[in-house]
């Protein structure tokens, strides 16, 4: 299942060097007419790089509608992302060119930090530990990296609801924001003003995160990797195809949750870790 990004692009390639030269990799990729959300070309130079036997599919909106019935049934309960249906039509592919074992990229991000929210997590605890040198080379990467929109997130963190809303310019919303309403005090849990983990932490008996180690394993153990393994375990058998996460073999795992903060989030990049030990493998 090669989506073009960091993860699966790794085990396509990873494939092949354990593959022999006589056996066929095949990927298959979701590809949109959009060029903003297309990364079709990322794939492209990965199947080209491992001489694999690509195949596409076009998710299309029509589709989606006409599908979301049967998704359903096939996934127990109601889904709320059209990444649901993009992976529906990855495996139906897949099935239509009689492949009946799939590796997918699943599993990284979660574990290695892979996700844009939690760069001010890992901001907040350079400031909390003092690190101010750290803090700043941080933030200037990431405003490279990503815009202004770390420093955005980072706000709504520390600074009080009151001054951002009577700055909003500051803070990456407009003086006319027609949604300023969700701001109000009433909403500031779902706005992330009170750690939103940490009442159903204590529940499964994990301590309250608080710095990127501990999102990151709890994201792993039971929130966001959980969500994600359902869709695709529902998705696949669907089709009746066995899907497999290499990233999750217990010792990668075990050893990607105890790194640190800085062979997770580094200058601005998500994943630091893999992306130096993929340098070489991966095309640049």
């Amino acid at each position: 299942c090669l989506s073009g990004g960091l993860d699966s692009s790794s085990i396509v390639c990873l494939m092949r060097d354990h593959l022999n030269a006589e056996a066929e990799v095949h990927t298959i990729t979701a590809r949109y007419e959009h060029q903003r959300v297309d990364e079709g070309h990322h794939a492209a130079m990965v199947a080209d790089a491992v001489d694999a036997i690509p195949h596409e599919t076009y998710p299309d909106w029509n589709d989606c509608f006409k599908t979301a019935r049967q998704i359903t049934w096939h996934q127990d309960e109601p889904f709320g992302s059209t990444s649901v249906f993009a992976q529906w039509k990855v495996f139906e592919a897949a099935r239509r060119q009689g492949l009946k074992v799939m590796l997918d990229g699943q599993g990284a991000d979660e574990p290695l930090g892979g996700y844009h929210g939690l760069i001010p997590i890992r901001l907040a605890e350079l400031v909390r530990d003092r690190r101010l040198l750290a803090y700043a080379a941080e933030v200037g990467f990431g405003r490279l990296r990503h815009g202004r929109g770390i420093s955005h997130e980072l706000a709504s963190r520390f600074v009080p609801t009151r001054m951002q809303q009577r700055f909003p310019k500051r803070f990456g919303g407009t003086p006319d924001d027609p949604l300023g309403w969700l701001r109000s005090e009433r909403f500031q849990d779902l706005l992330g003003r009170r750690n939103p983990l940490g009442e159903a932490a204590s529940h499964a008996g994990i301590p309250t995160p608080s710095d990127l180690g501990s999102w990151c394993l709890a994201m792993t153990r039971w929130s966001n990797l959980a969500m994600l393994l359902h869709w695709e375990d529902r998705n696949s058998m669907a089709h009746s195809i066995e899907a497999r996460v290499p990233f999750l073999d217990h010792r990668l795992v075990e050893l990607a949750v105890g790194f640190g903060g800085e062979h997770k989030l580094v200058r601005g990049a998500t994943k630091s870790v893999l992306r130096r030990a993929m340098a070489g493998t991966l095309p640049e």
